[in-house]
């Protein structure tokens, strides 16, 4: 049993070992390669960066379909795997806590990226926002992917390599999001809003589990 579950966590080290240096050389060659067109401080867009007389791997991975694909990964893909997950682990553990964790995370994504947009009238000093105020993108992407690491590192034993994928995907979902015009600043913030749903979240979940978690193991099961 132990040996098997010694291999199980190989696996998933590997796994997300490789995922993760992807979405790292993603990340960077983005970045690289937009500030080589002046794209993250002027907050243009993508297509309108190019003179044109470039060789082609000077934008090799700046396309629209690469960044669609990304950029949608992190705003409706990462929320739906999440989804999945909290009651996939509701149902494994038979407590309620993940899948309160991720409506959570999901309900406090809705206010924080409304707002951030400008679309939150309720919330007055929202009304001065645009909808490049904030990056759906990257907030979204920056919360799920934390949670996700932090309700399966207990399980899997595979702590450091799943942070390291969260933290990877999340980079590179925020490098597409200077492509569509996003300044380095609306970027940072995004990734600060994120991260700040997923503390608050994580906090709470964290007390719960110390107070009814008596039957959880200690590696920190949600």
């Amino acid at each position: 049993m132990g040996q098997r579950s010694g291999t199980s966590t190989r696996w998933v080290v590997a796994v997300a070992g490789v995922c993760a240096a992807g979405f790292a050389a993603l990340a960077v060659g983005l970045v690289v390669q937009m500030v080589s067109y002046g794209g993250p401080t002027g907050g243009a867009h993508g297509p309108w960066m190019y003179p044109g007389t470039n060789p082609i791997w000077r934008h090799a991975l700046i396309s629209h379909d690469m960044v669609l694909v990304v950029s949608r990964a992190g705003d409706t893909v990462a929320p739906m795997v999440l989804v999945a997950l909290g009651v996939l682990l509701s149902a494994l553990r038979r407590r309620w806590l993940p899948l309160v964790a991720t409506a959570a995370t999901l309900g406090f994504l809705f206010v924080v990226i409304t707002a951030g947009k400008g679309h939150l009238e309720v919330i007055p000093w929202t009304s001065g926002l645009h909808s490049s105020s904030l990056s759906g993108p990257a907030t979204t992407a920056a919360a799920t992917a934390a949670l996700a690491a932090w309700m399966l590192a207990g399980d899997l034993g595979a702590r450091t390599a799943l942070w390291a994928l969260a933290a990877t995907f999340t980079l590179a979902v925020a490098s597409t999001q200077l492509y569509v015009g996003h300044r380095v600043g609306q970027v940072l913030v995004s990734l600060l809003c994120g991260a700040l749903i997923f503390g608050v979240v994580s906090l709470v979940g964290n007390r719960c589990r110390g107070r009814h978690g008596a039957d959880a193991p200690p590696s920190s099961r949600v």
